[in-house]
């Protein structure tokens, strides 16, 4: 859905890498956003749980945000964002540009293949 709606706005002014890697990093910023308080919260109640006294991942939730705020779920965040944030999205330009080859490149295999 990203990577159409960019083809459609900048299509004819970007290379189409630079396309799926802008669209491969945004949408890891966004899972990671939803993903990493879970991450921590999971780590914090397998490596070090005497330290925080957590009971259940729910009442580790409700701790950590009682405690220290909400936004403390996000605390070391922008260290893992940019790792992997970085890391998915060259891997998908990568996979991405080299189908747009492949596809590019045996074109008629596809069009009679779509056509049987």
């Amino acid at each position: 859905m990203l990577k159409s709606y960019m083809y459609q706005n900048f299509g004819q002014k970007l290379h189409s890498s630079l396309i799926f890697l802008t669209s491969a990093f945004m949408a890891e910023c966004v899972t990671l956003m939803i993903y990493y308080p879970y991450d921590l919260v999971k780590s914090r109640l397998q490596t070090s749980n005497r330290v925080f006294g957590y009971k259940s991942l729910l009442h580790a939730f409700q701790k950590e945000i009682s405690t220290n705020g909400f936004l403390s779920l996000y605390k070391g965040g922008s260290a893992y964002l940019m790792m992997f944030a970085t890391m998915i999205s060259v891997q998908f330009s990568i996979y991405e540009s080299i189908i747009k080859h492949i596809k590019q490149k045996h074109l008629e295999y596809f069009k009679r293949r779509e056509a049987v």
